[in-house]
């Protein structure tokens, strides 16, 4: 999965990274000697003894590309990206289904 900031918002691009996996962990803590710290660490001396607590979300196997709306993804894809946006703290606007630049969908297309 990648995830670039942009703006306020992330694209979330999920095609090839989390399809097909029963089960999707997401890094929530980090500690370094049993001490939490607030990201990922730097530094490799203390990467080297970092601990990842992990949290689990069911994953899902269906075909997420042909999806046009957010409500076409599947009900544990969805809760994956709203997951991650309460973890995160920013709203996941897009979110890429396929490898077309056009295979994405806007949670927030402009009103017109």
């Amino acid at each position: 999965m990648n995830v670039f900031l942009i703006s306020t918002y992330i694209y979330l691009y999920m095609k090839y990274f989390v399809l097909g996996f029963d089960e999707i962990k997401i890094g929530v803590k980090y500690k370094v000697d049993g001490v939490e710290v607030d990201g990922m660490p730097s530094s490799l001396d203390q990467y080297s003894r970092v601990e990842v607590q992990y949290e689990t979300m069911p994953g899902w196997t269906e075909d997420i590309s042909k999806a046009q709306r957010f409500e076409d993804l599947p009900v544990n894809c969805r809760a994956y990206v709203l997951r991650l946006e309460q973890l995160i703290g920013v709203p996941v606007r897009w979110v890429g289904v396929g490898a077309s630049r056009t295979s994405m969908i806007d949670r927030y297309p402009p009103i017109h």
